[in-house]
């Protein structure tokens, strides 16, 4: 049996047409392009046109001019951005003009504050000792700390240094007075009660300071912060002028000046 001759494939074929996307227009959007092959419209939305081939139906406007059916995706043209003051140097960076200028400006606001500190320091006092003259003779660690003996210590210098300004200035008791007031040695074991009973800044004791500054046995060695220091002196020199202004109407007060006066009239007589 003879066989069948096979005819060769013929390559001027053009290849089978895929079959045209149909006339409905609604059936336009049902399958969605990819991202790329999107057109912007002029709204500035994406023009969700599914088909390559056949485009999206025209309208006519009212000046007869055409244009293409758009699809809104819902989507809010301006977003508010977000503005948070903690992090506002992170949305927004500052430039280094502006990082110095607020520099610059922090740096003069505290030097007015140290200036401001300085000047109270330098005018709150006990007896004839500021709070910057205690502060001064306070040996305080780099994290500002200090022991209990020191703030004895620096007490008892200051003291000293108010008596021996009475005690040259001394003009109108003799000194058999003044061999009765006990000396006050910053040297000296000064934790005892007696001499933290005897050793005074104007009217305050440094037994009653210690009392303030919440260290009941400063025989007892112990940190102290110098913030807590500093607000006790504070409070001792409100104290201190209390003291002073009502010490005028005392009866001790009282007979010094009868005192003083029969003494001075004497002496004029």
């Amino acid at each position: 049996m003879p066989s069948t001759p096979i005819k060769p494939k013929d390559r001027s074929q053009k290849p089978s047409q895929p079959t045209p996307p149909p006339n409905n227009p609604d059936d336009v959007f049902c399958t969605p392009l990819p991202l790329a092959k999107r057109r912007r419209n002029t709204h500035g939305l994406l023009d969700l046109q599914t088909s390559a081939v056949r485009e999206a139906p025209a309208t006519v406007g009212p000046d007869g001019a055409k244009h293409k059916r758009s699809q809104s995706l819902k989507l809010p043209i301006m977003i508010k951005p977000y503005w948070d003051k903690a992090t506002a140097l992170q949305v927004n960076p500052a430039t280094p003009s502006s990082m110095y200028n607020h520099r610059i400006a922090q740096l003069q606001k505290q030097r007015v504050a140290e200036q401001e500190l300085q000047y109270l320091h330098q005018h709150i006092f006990i007896g004839t000792a500021s709070m910057d003259d205690f502060l001064n003779a306070l040996v305080m660690s780099p994290d500002h700390m200090t022991r209990s003996s020191d703030v004895i210590r620096a007490f008892a210098m200051l003291a000293e240094r108010e008596q021996e300004c009475f005690r040259r200035k001394a003009m109108f008791c003799d000194r058999e007075m003044w061999e009765l007031v006990r000396p006050v040695d910053p040297a000296a074991d000064n934790e005892d009660f007696l001499s933290l009973t005897h050793i005074r800044l104007g009217t305050v004791s440094l037994e009653e300071f210690f009392c303030k500054l919440e260290c009941r046995n400063p025989s007892r060695e112990c940190l102290i912060p110098v913030v807590a220091v500093m607000k006790t002196f504070e409070r001792m020199s409100r104290k201190d002028i209390e003291r002073e202004r009502d010490g005028y109407m005392t009866r001790a007060a009282v007979f010094r000046k009868w005192y003083v006066d029969e003494q001075v009239g004497r002496d004029v007589d």
